[in-house]
């Protein structure tokens, strides 16, 4: 009797201890996706934000100089270790300037401009949701504009095909220091610039590509 009681205590507290285990893996989970959630996200660099900024403010330009890798083809992109997304999205609103400090023991600023896109189609990537966050280097704060050559200015309803990295803050970033999108046209292609690419400025379908993506998949 006394074994049969020991054993039923036992099979309970390795049921208890799965139950437990499943809690915790559940909440690391839930955490791990709120981290990752740019709505949720607070960076403790952001100086200030500028929603929808004025454009008919702007009184002065800086133009930022960056390095960034650039592309032979939109295939050898394509195979970008850092590539995490590639889809065609419709932007969301006409962007929010983002002030940030470069690291927490500086003074110096840097500025970005956020979009919210919605996501249209997925060429390439893996849980993507329908709504995100497009990052980009350069914007507008209060009378300057600060601008990188070949950083698209976005608007409201703007169709893009965006090529992406994924940062730890739940954003998408451009690859090629903010060039790598390509901007539908009213004829219907899309453009790429001569930022991103060696060879000049580029148009394509979304089918072309979406061709080209499963022939480097095989």
């Amino acid at each position: 009797m006394d074994k049969s009681i020991s054993t039923a205590k036992r099979k309970v507290y390795l049921a208890v201890a799965v139950l437990v285990t499943g809690l915790i893996a559940i909440i690391t989970g839930a955490y791990l996706l709120d981290q990752n959630n740019p709505e949720k996200y607070e960076d403790p660099l952001i100086v200030r934000t500028i929603p929808n900024p004025d454009k008919s403010k702007v009184t002065k330009t800086i133009e930022m100089i960056t390095d960034y890798p650039t592309y032979d083809s939109v295939e050898q992109m394509l195979k970008e270790k850092d590539l995490k997304f590639v889809g065609k999205v419709v932007i969301s609103d006409n962007g929010m300037t983002v002030v940030r400090k470069i690291n927490k023991d500086s003074n110096d600023t840097m500025v970005d401009t956020e979009y919210k896109a919605r996501v249209e189609t997925v060429i390439k990537g893996k849980n993507i949701k329908d709504n995100i966050v497009l990052s980009f280097v350069g914007g507008i704060d209060s009378s300057t504009r600060y601008v990188t050559e070949g950083v698209p200015q976005l608007k409201k309803d703007d169709v893009i095909i965006v090529f992406a990295s994924l940062g730890g803050d739940g954003k998408y970033y451009p690859l090629s220091g903010s060039t790598a999108i390509a901007v539908q046209k009213s004829y219907g292609r899309f453009e790429m610039s001569k930022h991103t690419l060696n060879k000049g400025s580029f148009t394509f379908t979304e089918k072309s590509l979406e061709h080209s993506v499963k022939q480097l998949s095989k």
